[in-house]
C-alpha cells in the first residue's frame, strides 16, 4: 500500500517519539545503580518534534528546507497551528514562544555530539511538552489527511 508523504512523516515521527519515551526513565544496571540515557532520550524527542512539525508543513502544503531549524517551521505553520499549539503549551505571548523554540534549534546537533561540548543544557519538559502538543494538533485536526492513502 501507498501511503502519503504526511502519513510516512507522521509514522516516522511516532517510532521517534516512542523511542524517546522508552529510554526517558532511568534503566537499572543493578540493584544500587541506574543509568539514564539522556542522549537518546533528548535526540529522539527533538527528531520527532521536527518530523511533527514537517508533517504539518507537508499538509498544508508548505515547503521546508531539509535542515534543523525548528523555530523555523513553527513560523512557517499557519496561524491556527501556531495558535493551538501555543494554547496547548498554556503560553499567551507568541514571541515568548518563538523565543523559547529558537533555545533548542540547536539541540539535535549539539545533544547528538555533547561529547564536544562542556556542560550542556535543556528544558526537557518544554521539548517533551512541545511534541506531544504538535501532535496532539495533528490528530485532533490532521487525522484524515494522515490516513489518506
Amino acid at each position: 500500500m501507498k501511503y502519503s508523504l504526511a502519513r510516512k512523516i507522521f509514522n516516522s515521527a511516532v517510532s521517534f517519539e516512542g523511542a524517546a519515551t522508552l529510554t526517558e526513565h532511568p534503566i537499572p544496571k543493578s540493584p544500587l545503580q541506574y543509568w539514564w540515557p539522556i542522549q537518546p532520550t533528548i535526540v529522539n524527542f527533538v527528531l520527532a518534534l521536527e518530523l511533527y512539525l514537517k508533517c504539518l508543513l507537508t499538509i498544508q502544503g508548505k515547503e521546508f528546507k531539509k535542515n534543523h531549524q525548528l523555530s523555523e517551521f513553527f513560523k512557517a505553520l499557519d496561524a491556527h497551528s501556531q495558535k493551538d499549539i501555543m494554547a496547548q503549551l498554556r503560553y499567551t505571548d507568541i514571541l515568548l514562544l518563538q523565543a523559547k523554540i529558537t533555545e533548542i534549534d540547536k539541540v539535535l546537533i549539539e545533544w547528538r555530539y555533547i561529547y564536544d561540548y562542556d556542560n550542556k543544557q535543556i528544558d526537557i519538559e518544554f521539548l517533551k511538552a512541545f511534541c506531544r502538543a504538535t501532535k496532539a494538533h495533528i490528530i485532533q485536526n490532521h487525522i484524515q489527511e494522515i490516513n489518506e492513502t
